[in-house]
């Protein structure tokens, strides 16, 4: 679904955009959704003298976070897998290698339901601000500030499971959540005069300076009563906890010329 507005003058104009996407992915249980927000503008004053303007994207997804089983992933499996094995047990569970004779090959189909809680969510923010002043015929003063951030949390849950002699006893629960900020700020200066019909001096100097911040941090829990996506929570695990995190960045100051 996409959503759009525009509007423009001789003073400038701005365009606003909203865009919404849904997906069912080919593997059962899974999906993958986004809404992205996009604005561009732009206007000048004192008779074209100064100029504002700014551009900034929005985005939010979520989609599955999908583990790998015994023997790969579920496509993996889906390959791998012998057609003589049935999905589900007589009881309606899923089923997985007896015995004698069978690899140690994870079921697809339970694998992929075992999966349907996990998620990777996300928001992007990516987007600038800037300035253009002449001050007078032939200098050109310019700023601008950029940011590019991301936030990803990840959740990943690991429930009990008995399929053949594959199985797992202990429910763990695993969140990580990572930020990083890059953050970009210039200014130049710029100046231009032509000293006749085939020649020109052109200056050019100014500064710029980058930082960029990570953060990160993430837990884990064993062992829940109830393994419902709901009751999974770091509070709810009745066995051990673990946690962890950092941060580390690096900033850059520079200045640069240029004169022909």
């Amino acid at each position: 679904y996409d959503v759009a507005f525009n509007q423009g003058g001789e003073k400038g104009g701005v365009h606003l955009s909203l865009n919404y996407l849904d997906h069912t992915g080919a593997v059962i249980k899974s999906s993958y959704n986004r809404i992205t927000t996009r604005l561009n503008s732009n206007y000048n004053f004192l008779d074209g003298r100064v100029t504002i303007g700014e551009n900034l994207a929005v985005t939010k997804g979520s989609r599955q976070w999908s583990d790998d089983g015994f023997g790969g992933t579920v496509n993996d499996l889906n390959r791998v897998m012998k057609p003589i094995l049935p999905v589900l047990t007589e009881d309606g569970r899923f089923a997985g290698p007896p015995g004698t004779g069978f690899d140690d090959r994870d079921n697809p189909a339970g694998l992929a339901d075992d999966n349907q809680y996990d998620r990777i969510n996300n928001v992007k923010i990516f987007g600038s601000v800037y300035a253009d002043v002449k001050i007078i015929e032939g200098l050109n003063f310019r700023t601008s500030y950029g940011i590019d951030y991301d936030n990803l949390y990840t959740r990943d849950l690991f429930p009990t499971y008995n399929r053949g002699f594959l199985s797992n006893a202990t429910a763990e629960m695993r969140l990580s959540q990572i930020h990083q900020t890059n953050t970009v700020f210039n200014n130049t200066l710029t100046y231009t005069k032509y000293l006749d019909e085939v020649h020109y001096l052109s200056v050019l100097v100014g500064t710029e300076a980058i930082e960029n911040n990570i953060n990160s941090f993430s837990a884990s829990a064993k062992d829940f009563a109830l393994e419902t996506n709901d009751y999974f929570q770091l509070s709810a695990a009745a066995g051990e906890r673990t946690s962890s995190g950092s941060q580390t960045g690096f900033s850059l100051f520079s200045y640069f010329g240029k004169a022909s």
